[in-house]
């Protein structure tokens, strides 16, 4: 695309050669194919890619090449005379089809006088080859090009009705074009009409018999905001690709219309002609938008391979016309960018990512090796969390079980409580039999089913999972009368246990699973899965789920968000099935589990000893253990490596209602030897809190 240097020296000072003004712009990521003296002046052909339409014009560029050299960019002025008539009483504008044409800006100019421009606008338009028409063409074609906004002047006396209506062509419609042409329009095409047929095609071509002639005396201008993908799907059916075409397919910026005509008008005036009634005709069907984005120093680092500041991202920013606030001092660093209107190519962080790269410089970017992800490994499936998760559970001793999602709605009311926040049980409208009526909301009624399978055949014990979808309707508030959603899916991983585990050895014998043995399958199992631990909490009393006992449950979370339950199922829930006998088990939910493998966590062999001491602690029977270790491990801070429980005991001489712990702590300094009065210190502490916060004392024997 041709610019004029002298014409860019009209909004930004430049010193610099044409050489010099080339290398600037191809610093900022804008390519110039060649270099050519027009008379004084220079030409530049800038190779302007396609989500640029910004820079398609000398106003755009300017702005990169002040943005560059940090010089201020001077804004053209548009400022014409008004005259006595108001716009309104002179025409009229509607836009029938919003999602098509989004703002349409008109101007009423009377008065006029076609005859030549001023010769410093022939001048400018004949720099980058165009030929100048006649003051009205030229004035239009100017602003295209100065500013990026096409302009089209409709001659008033012979538009039907005074009026202008921006709509979707009617079948079989036809339209002579200002080339002479004839073109059969499509019903997807936009169109300019006034009140009984088409005048122009909407962001391609004008039309024949609404065009300026040497005797116009009155015109309508229009700026507009046309939707990309219609012009050029109607452009590139027509065969017709023009200047305008060229501009409104790529985005132009919708909050310039009125700023375009009114320079447009300003230079009409210019050369001698015409009167620009009171008030612009400025219809609107959607706001211009204004898109706001966040921008993280840590996300642009590991983009660029390089640090910049907030201050310096938001300098390098400001002169492109971003608007910027900084992090407030104390709160998570990252700005706040508000998108110009004229940048409609950046919608993303990465996209402000790349504004500052180009604004850094290509060339500061220091030469780093990339992260390699690979994305055929296995690990990276969908399913390798699923994946993960089934390994440990086979792992453990557990078998895989599957059962069909069809199932019978009497268990599933009883277990529906495992998933937090689902609604009403799905009822199929068309089972195939009355035991497959409902989509089932729990794993569980299908494990225990199994387990009666097992023990029909002579297997008492048996340990069993399985991974599948559950199902559940939308939770809507009361009173919603919107149809029926597809109902909620979640894939669960369940399991149950039931007498001994592992396989027959003859040197010991077997032994039955209990909580705890679950509890530890349970939590190695999620991390395998997650990544991150699970945290196991006691309900409080009357908060359990029913089909679990009370003194033998747990809620499992990660981060506070519940995942599910493990506990022994209470015998009231498993009557139907008529299980003797205990039977544990947990149902999760881990449709969050991250398909690539987590990161391995290793810790490196200890350099310095450790300092073991063992506490017995005396405390209320009704304190939590966790409790208990969250207090030690908050005195005990970096120094302390682990805690563990290792004895706990309910007696005479313990008074009722009381209860014995005995913990081993382990301290540790990464660098040096603790020293007994170092380790003293924290005991102390430890047991000055337990007094005060838990209501706890040290054993005496």
């Amino acid at each position: 695309m041709r610019f004029s240097l002298d014409w860019l020296r009209a909004y930004v000072d430049l010193p610099e050669t044409a050489d010099e003004v080339a290398e600037l712009l191809a610093q900022a990521g804008l390519p110039v194919d060649s270099v050519e003296r027009w008379g004084a002046d220079h030409t530049l052909d800038v190779d302007i890619l396609a989500n640029r339409p910004d820079c398609m014009c000398h106003l755009g560029l300017a702005r990169e090449l002040a943005a560059r050299t940090g010089r201020p960019l001077r804004i053209p002025p548009g400022s014409p005379a008004f005259g006595r008539e108001k716009a309104e009483d002179l025409a009229t504008v509607e836009i029938a089809d919003g999602d098509l044409c989004s703002r349409y800006t008109a101007l009423i100019i009377t008065d006029v006088t076609v005859g030549p421009s001023p010769s410093w606008i022939q001048d400018r338009l004949a720099s980058i080859g165009l030929r100048p028409i006649n003051n009205l063409v030229d004035a239009t074609n100017f602003v295209l090009h100065e500013m990026g906004q096409p302009l089209h002047a409709f001659d008033l006396d012979r538009l039907d009705g005074a009026r202008v209506v921006a709509r979707r062509a009617r079948a079989g419609e036809h339209l002579q074009t200002l080339d002479g042409e004839n073109h059969s329009l499509e019903e997807n095409d936009l169109v300019i009409a006034d009140a009984s047929r088409a005048l122009a095609i909407a962001g391609v071509l004008g039309g024949a018999e609404s065009e300026i002639t040497p005797s116009t005396t009155r015109i309508l201008l229009e700026s507009a905001h046309f939707d990309p993908v219609a012009v050029r799907r109607t452009s590139r059916r027509l065969g017709v690709h023009t200047d305008a075409s060229h501009r409104f397919e790529r985005g132009t910026d919708p909050g310039i219309t009125l700023v375009a005509a009114l320079r447009a008008a300003a230079l009409i005036q210019e050369s001698g002609s015409g009167t620009l009634a009171r008030g612009e005709i400025d219809v609107q069907c959607m706001p211009a938008e204004r898109r706001s984005l966040s921008l993280s120093p840590a996300r642009l680092g590991a983009l660029l391979g390089m640090d910049v500041s907030c201050d310096r991202m938001a300098a390098l920013l400001t002169p492109l016309g971003f608007q910027v606030s900084l992090p407030e001092p104390g709160r998570q660093e990252h700005l706040m960018v508000e998108v110009p209107t004229w940048r409609v190519d950046v919608r993303e962080e990465v996209d402000l990512i790349e504004e500052v790269a180009r604004m850094v410089g290509y060339d500061q970017i220091p030469a780093t090796v990339p992260a390699f992800h690979s994305t055929t490994s296995p690990g990276s499936r969908p399913s390798a969390a699923w994946d993960r998760a089934r390994s440990f559970m086979a792992a453990a001793g557990f078998a895989e079980a599957i059962h069909f999602p069809m199932v019978a709605r009497g268990p599933q009311e009883t277990f529906a409580a495992i998933v937090a926040g689902g609604g009403e049980l799905v009822t199929l409208d068309n089972p195939m039999n009355r035991q497959m009526d409902t989509l089932r909301a729990s794993l569980l009624p299908g494990l225990l089913d199994s387990l009666v399978h097992n023990r029909n055949r002579g297997r008492d014990h048996a340990q069993l999972f399985e991974t599948g979808r559950i199902f559940r309707e939308q939770a809507h508030d009361s009173g919603n009368t919107q149809a029926k959603d597809l109902p909620v899916e979640r894939t669960l991983l369940a399991a149950v246990s039931r007498g001994p585990g592992g396989l027959p050895h003859w040197r010991r014998h077997p032994r039955e699973l209990d909580f705890y043995d679950l509890k530890g399958i349970l939590e190695g199992m999620v991390d395998r899965a997650m990544g991150e631990p699970a945290t196991l909490t006691r309900p409080e009393t009357g908060h359990a789920p029913g089909f679990l006992d009370p003194l033998a449950a747990a809620q499992v979370t990660i981060h506070g968000d519940r995942l599910g339950w493990i506990g022994r199922l209470a015998p009231a829930a498993t009557a139907a099935w008529d299980l003797p006998g205990d039977i544990l088990a947990f149902e999760v939910d881990l449709t969050g589990a991250p398909t690539a493998r987590p990161r391995a966590r290793h810790t490196p062999v200890p350099r310095q000893p450790a300092a073991e001491r063992d506490l017995a602690i005396i405390l209320p029977a009704d304190v939590r253990y966790h409790r208990l270790e969250a207090l030690l491990r908050a005195a005990g801070g970096d120094l302390l490596e682990s805690v563990s429980l290792f004895d706990r005991y309910v007696g005479s001489p313990i008074p009722a209602g009381r209860v014995s712990l005995a913990v081993r702590l382990t301290f540790r300094a990464p660098d040096r030897t603790l020293t007994t009065p170092e380790v003293q210190n924290i005991v102390d502490t430890m047991v000055s809190s337990l007094r005060s916060e838990l209501g706890g004392e040290l054993r005496d024997t």
